[in-house]
């Protein structure tokens, strides 16, 4: 309820033209209970820039974002503005109680990877999971996604306050993107994607993500009470899916129970 227009920095001039794109209606303290229809509302952002571009010289048009929704559906905004030049992002300051820019150091923590090495040539699948604000809660990846190969990616000193550097943000996103190569050269045919990040990262990482080039992608969402806890997640559109779409994972606890 804090507009992100009141926000934007004075160095970018102009008028302020917002997209709000409202998630809360398919949502119940905090939870999505329609994550199809709230896919729908996110697949329209290309629309509503393109309806802010006529009659524009795009030069002349600069894209801030700011949000605070489910993991795979910021992924995807990130994934659906990458053709966007000029995009600079804020992240809600839940301390300070505003929007605020990537104005903070860069403390120089950088991902660890682990597991890249134990993956199959050709395996149809594997696991990354992204360790940034929280540790990814690998027993519940296991639980929903059975025993495929696993990948880490994980900041040793991650913290929710941890990414207020825009230098340190780029760093990430190129070790996710790196990453991801290193499965695409091994010809995996899917990542199984969690991303335990701030809103700002997830964004970034969606806008470096070569869908042309790279494997496809699920981005799975967190629900600690769900069984399984990963109960939906978002097929990235790439490599002939040409819109995402929400997969339920089954979970292989359940599948053995019958």
């Amino acid at each position: 309820d804090a507009p992100l227009s009141e926000a934007v920095p004075a160095a970018i001039e102009g008028r302020r033209d917002e997209v709000l794109v409202d998630l809360r209606k398919w949502e119940d303290r905090g939870t999505i209970t329609d994550p199809g229809a709230a896919l729908q509302e996110v697949a329209l952002l290309p629309h509503h820039l393109n309806q802010r571009y006529q009659a524009l010289d795009r030069r002349d048009v600069s894209v801030v974002f700011g949000g605070l929704a489910a993991v795979p559906f910021t992924f995807l905004a990130g994934m659906l503005v990458d053709d966007e030049s000029q995009v600079t992002l804020l992240d809600w300051d839940r301390d300070a109680s505003r929007w605020r820019a990537l104005d903070g150091a860069d403390d120089g923590d950088r991902f660890v990877l682990r597991g890249i090495d134990r993956v199959p040539v050709d395996a149809p699948a594997a696991i990354l999971t992204v360790s940034v604000s929280y540790k990814v809660d690998v027993p519940a990846v296991r639980t929903t996604l059975g025993d495929l190969p696993l990948v880490e990616l994980d900041l040793p000193n991650g913290t929710p306050s941890c990414h207020w550097s825009e230098q340190k943000q780029q760093a990430l996103a190129q070790a996710f993107r790196d990453t991801v190569i290193a499965l695409g050269n091994r010809r995996v045919g899917r990542i199984h994607v969690v991303i335990a990040a701030q809103s700002s990262v997830a964004f970034r990482f969606g806008r470096s993500y070569d869908r042309r080039n790279l494997p496809p992608l699920i981005v799975y969402q967190y629900e600690r009470s769900s069984t399984p806890p990963y109960p939906w997640g978002v097929a990235m559109p790439t490599h002939g899916l040409s819109t995402a779409a929400i997969v339920r994972p089954l979970s292989p606890a359940i599948a053995a129970a019958g």
